[in-house]
């Protein structure tokens, strides 16, 4: 076994973009302790079973799983409301030349450590207008959708924006696209996020 690469995350890290790989994750976690590790990344074995029917009810009602994040998570309406399965009405986006962002709590968490959140950055991206193709690896390739400054400002913008008497310092978050996405759609692009607040005031 590889020893993971360490060198890139200093002794005071504090939020940022982490590697998904489960030795780097599991060397993360025995150094810092709230960021998950190689056994924390699954969800309980109780919302296993939830987690499953609830996909099931995904599957039976939407026209794919995009489609129910763009009208339960972004707010769209249906194309018709009346259809079996629902398609998202996201024609609109298209002509917008930013993308929408929802920062979400995870329906089905990982097992993280107390005091530790895990959610997920969801962005529309639609602006590019079908530029990207159904084969590109939007996951491991994020940096052609935004950089790492970026997606590291919308979360801290977000979760500054869920705690209003926060300051950024009161925040440590770390990041990564998921390596196996149960959503892959060029019109969505999202991130696992885990975070903790260290200071109240």
């Amino acid at each position: 076994i590889t020893a993971p690469n360490m060198a890139e995350y200093s002794e005071d890290f504090s939020s940022g973009r982490i590697d998904s790989n489960l030795d780097v994750l599991e060397s993360l976690h025995q150094r810092y302790g709230w960021i998950p590790g190689r056994s924390h990344i699954r969800p309980r074995p109780e919302d296993l079973e939830r987690k499953y029917f609830f996909l099931l009810q995904v599957e039976e009602n939407f026209s794919s799983y995009a489609d129910s994040v763009l009208i339960s998570t972004f707010g769209l309406n249906p194309v018709d409301e009346n259809a079996v399965s629902l398609t998202a009405d996201d024609s609109a986006l298209y002509a917008e030349t930013e993308p929408r962002i929802a920062f979400v709590d995870v329906p089905f968490p990982y097992q993280v450590q107390s005091g530790t959140h895990h959610s997920c950055i969801w962005y529309t991206m639609h602006h590019l207008k079908n530029q990207l193709q159904a084969g590109d690896s939007l996951y491991k390739d994020h940096h052609k959708l935004f950089s790492d400054d970026r997606i590291n400002k919308d979360i801290l913008e977000s979760l500054l924006k869920r705690h209003p008497d926060a300051r950024p310092s009161d925040f440590q978050f770390a990041w990564y696209p998921n390596p196996k996405p149960t959503v892959e759609d060029t019109r969505l692009f999202h991130v696992q996020v885990f975070w903790r607040r260290t200071r109240h005031h």
